[in-house]
């Protein structure tokens, strides 16, 4: 409780009042959205009066609140409901100013209540507060692990055994977090390590618990942070001991981190989404909750939750997957050996840079700097790709680009890396990005610098990256490991609506109308005049022509208009003949699907999410079960497109690799171009995402030049017998 103010106090106390009464009236808009606010908090599960005082700060003043939280605080001591005063503890922590003695008072409270699991991990959530509010980085109490049903927090072994898995993460992030000693052995570092990888375990427990994915997404962000601290250790170790393995151990940290909700799909329900009846995995989550929850808290005992999911929800038997299901580094090198491929991946924290990069026999790691000066070439990169000043200033624009592209890859990106890997000699790059580096167009990064002169974007004169590699990008390693059937067969469905320029969008992030597309069907037909397959041309190409069909072929191919909702991603759209097919939507389609070919704008953009990645259209079809997709970074040309497209399905068919295919198609395109119209803004902005597979066989016109030389043969020893 407060000592009694002073006068001079009171009259500051009065000064406020008055500002209070011109600023918040009794009608103003202020007290409205402040007692609209408080009316939800108090009408929502979990919360508290106190809670509700601490948000509805941020609209009153400071003093009022703590008035309020202070009158709560009597009330909670002389109550007999514990949760009541944990609630109330946590507030304290937060809005009073290092409140010991009254946190002291709880604490003895709370104590005396008789022991529980329930009023222990009470207990310890306090304790963990009070340990908060200690001056320094004082270590946390070992009753708290004690309390949580973990007597050494190093005994870890399924997140369930404790009393609450959120109580324990923030227990581990209290004892792990702090910085290391200066001079810390290996043993120090390696007891940090495996909190740290505790921690982590839990939060992706706490991750696949969620039914929003909202909440799984807010969970994901705090992963990578946690997961630096341990690649630095991992790091620090492989100072003291080169040969332990510790750079492998970076990598696979580096992996929990990325694209974290699709690599759950990946391990656990995907496969088994046969039809569009299969249960939403949420409502089966949501199910295990209301009946472990029947007769007390959820996490009191754990048991329970396992029996009663083992005994009533058999279906979630595989979820989420075991602890112990994590990427296997020797299929990963298996694969990459088997590819040819060499393995670069990025992971952005603050200022630093960190790129492994795999070759199939080790692990290596190279640094480098996140600073301002390699976020503007990369802007400067950028802006040259997506605009069309090559057009009205060709020689700056050129210069502009050609600076930027050979010093992000000689300087920052590939070169450091590349250099360690030329006796492999590799043919083909999988690319992992990380942050804004999923918005560059590998392709056409410059391996060498430009020559002087009049601007020429031709291949002649500038050494783009493509004419060397195959490129592939992956949100993980696990994204882009091929275990699915080998060498399908190829067949298109192409889907191509009719826009005449007065569609009007559905989507309010969308421009509307959407413009005309000249060249989509043109292009659709031209793909079905290579391949094996069917098109859906102007009123057939509708939602129903993709869920009709969705095992009639190996491929779609989309030729249409897409949206991008920057605020929220999972309403971004395609646009078909019959409406718009949302990215939420497509995500639920219960895909089989080899590649989808999204011949659209913006398709593989999106808003970056920390852990996670791009939430694009086309993570919403990996996320539905296609292994691969080709999608586009930024708004493209319809004609240049139509020309584009046709020459990939060309290779395609030939029995090329999907990235050998992306490759060539954009090779011969630029051979077909003048020096300006080979600019990369037409070309760069596809790229292909998830696996590079080969598929089995050609398209069915060079089956039916086989046909007619058989015929051909036939007459002819036909002729010779009969000449005979």
């Amino acid at each position: 409780m407060r000592t009694a103010v002073s006068w001079f106090s009171f009259a500051l106390l009065g000064l406020l009042l008055l500002a209070m009464q011109a600023g918040f009236g009794q009608n103003s808009p202020q007290t409205r959205q402040a007692e609209d606010l408080y009316d939800q908090i108090m009408s929502a599960d979990g919360f508290n009066e106190a809670l509700g005082y601490e948000i509805l700060g941020n609209i009153y003043p400071e003093y009022q609140v703590l008035q309020q939280a202070d009158r709560v605080y009597e009330q909670a001591m002389a109550s007999d409901n514990p949760e009541e005063i944990t609630q109330l503890a946590s507030q304290l922590a937060t809005v009073q100013h290092r409140p010991l003695r009254q946190m002291q008072a709880l604490i003895q409270r709370l104590r005396s209540f008789p022991p529980s699991d329930t009023i222990n991990r009470m207990l310890a959530a306090v304790l963990m507060d009070y340990n908060y509010l200690q001056e320094g980085d004082e270590p946390l109490s070992r009753e708290v692990f004690q309390l949580l049903g973990a007597p050494d927090s190093l005994q870890l072994a399924d997140p369930l055994d404790w009393t609450d898995p959120g109580l324990a993460l923030e227990a581990l992030l209290g004892a792990y977090r702090s910085p290391l000693p200066a001079q810390a052995d290996a043993a120090t570092l390696e007891k940090r390590l495996t909190g740290l990888r505790h921690c982590l375990e839990l939060l992706h427990f706490l991750r696949r618990a969620r039914t929003a994915e909202a909440d799984r997404l807010a969970l994901a962000a705090t992963i990578p942070a946690l997961a630096h601290r341990a690649m630095a250790i991992c790091l620090l170790l492989h100072q003291q001991a080169p040969q332990a393995g510790w750079w492998e151990e970076a990598f696979l940290l580096a992996e929990q981190a990325k694209s974290t909700l699709l690599s759950d799909q990946l391990q656990g329900y995907v496969a088994d989404r046969d039809d569009l009846d299969w249960p939403p995995l949420g409502k089966q989550l949501r199910l295990a909750r209301q009946l472990a929850t029947q007769s007390g808290s959820f996490f009191e005992q754990p048991q329970r939750l396992r029996e009663l999911v083992d005994q009533q929800l058999p279906q979630l038997s595989h979820w989420p997957p075991a602890p112990s299901a994590q990427l296997s580094l020797a299929a990963v090198q298996a694969q990459l050996r088997e590819q040819q491929t060499l393995l670069i991946s990025y992971f952005l924290l603050g200022d630093e840079g960190i790129v492994f990069h795999l070759d199939g026999q080790q692990v290596q790691i190279d640094h480098f700097y996140w600073n301002k000066e390699t976020q503007t070439a990369l802007q400067n990169f950028q802006s040259e790709m997506t605009g069309q000043d090559f057009l009205k200033e060709p020689t700056a624009a050129y210069q502009r680009y050609t600076k930027a592209a050979f010093w992000l890859y000689e300087n920052v990106l590939l070169r450091p890396a590349l250099r360690h890997h030329r006796q492999s000699a590799p043919k083909k790059l999988l690319i992992l990005p990380d942050g804004a580096l999923w918005n560059l167009p590998f392709s056409a990064l410059l391996s060498s610098q430009a020559p002087e002169g009049e601007p020429s974007y031709s291949p002649q004169q500038l050494d783009y990256l493509v004419k060397t590699y195959e490129l592939t990008t992956a949100p993980s390693a696990l994204a882009w490991l091929d275990d699915g059937d080998p060498n399908l067969p190829l067949k298109v469905g192409a889907l191509a609506p009719e826009f005449n320029g007065d569609a009007m969008a559905s989507r309010t992030a969308c421009v509307s109308p959407l413009p005309a597309l000249n060249h989509s069907m043109e292009e659709a037909e031209a793909i079905i005049s290579r391949v094996k397959g069917q098109v859906f041309l102007g009123s057939e190409a509708r939602l129903q022509a993709l869920t009709a069909s969705r095992e009639e072929f190996t491929v779609w191919h989309i030729a249409t208009h897409a949206c991008r909702d920057q605020e929220d991603p999972s309403q971004s759209a395609l646009f078909l003949q019959d409406g718009s097919l949302t990215a939420s939507q497509i995500a639920s389609l219960p895909l089989q699907l080899q590649l989808v070919v999204l011949s659209a704008c913006e398709t593989q953009s999106g808003p970056y999410r920390a852990g996670e990645g791009v939430l694009s259209i086309g993570r919403a079809f990996l996320q539905g079960g296609a292994r691969a997709l080709i999608g586009s970074l930024w708004p493209v040309s319809d004609a240049a497109t139509a020309e584009l497209m046709p020459l990939f399905y060309d290779a395609l068919a030939g029995g090329q690799s999907t990235s050998g295919a992306l490759q060539q198609a954009q090779l011969n395109y630029l051979a077909q171009q003048d020096r300006l119209s080979a600019h990369p803004h037409y070309w760069a902005s596809f790229v292909l995402v998830g696996q590079d597979q080969i598929f089995a066989t050609a398209g069915w016109k060079t089956y039916g030049w086989y046909v007619l030389g058989a015929i051909f043969l036939v007459f002819v020893i036909f002729g010779a017998r009969s000449s005979r």
